[in-house]
C-alpha cells in the first residue's frame, strides 16, 4: 500500500463526506424556494451545494488525478513509511477544511455582495464571517499545498 492509494482512499472519504454536505444543503435550498420562488433566489441558495456536488464526484470518481496533484511521484513506488503518513493525513485534513468551508464562504459572499447592491452597508458581522471563511478556505490551501512546512513546525524541538 503506497502513500498515492492511501491518498486516493482519503480523498474518496472525504468526497462522501462532501455529498453528505451537499444533500443537508437541500434543507437550505427548500426553504429559500418557499419563502421566495424567484429563480435568482433559488440560484443563489443552490450555487454552494451544487459546488459541493461537483467536488464530491471529483473526490470520489476523479481521485487518482487529485492525488497526483497533491501527493509527489516519488512516493508512489514502494510501502508507505511512518513519515509518509503524517504528510498524508495533514493534507487529507485541508481537504476536509476546505469542504467545510466552502459553502459558508460562498454564502457570506453572497450576503455581502447583496447587502452592497441594496445600498446598505455591509455590516462588521457580515465582513467579519467573510473574512474568517476566507481565512479558513487559505488555511486549508496552505495545507494541502504545504504539508510538510506545518510538519516541520510541529517536530521543531522546543528549548526547555
Amino acid at each position: 500500500m503506497n502513500s498515492r492509494f492511501l491518498g486516493r482512499l482519503g480523498l474518496a472519504l472525504i468526497g462522501v463526506y462532501a455529498l453528505i454536505v451537499a444533500i443537508s444543503g437541500l434543507t437550505t435550498l427548500v426553504a429559500v424556494a418557499s419563502v421566495s420562488p424567484q429563480l435568482s433566489s433559488l440560484a443563489i441558495a443552490a450555487t454552494p451545494m451544487a459546488l459541493i456536488a461537483a467536488l464530491s464526484y471529483v473526490l470520489v470518481f476523479q481521485n487518482d488525478r487529485v492525488a497526483a496533484a497533491i501527493l509527489p511521484d516519488g512516493d508512489t513506488a514502494g510501502e508507505v513509511g511512518l513519515s509518509d503518513l503524517p504528510r498524508i493525513l495533514v493534507v487529507l485534513l485541508g481537504a476536509l477544511v476546505l469542504i467545510q468551508s466552502i459553502p459558508e464562504t460562498l454564502i457570506a459572499l453572497v450576503g455581502y455582495v447583496a447587502a452592497a447592491q441594496f445600498g446598505a452597508a455591509p455590516r462588521n458581522g457580515v465582513a467579519g464571517r467573510l473574512l474568517g471563511y476566507a481565512i479558513q478556505v487559505g488555511i486549508a490551501l496552505f495545507l494541502i499545498m504545504r504539508p510538510q512546512r506545518l510538519l516541520d513546525v510541529a517536530r521543531r524541538r522546543q528549548p526547555e
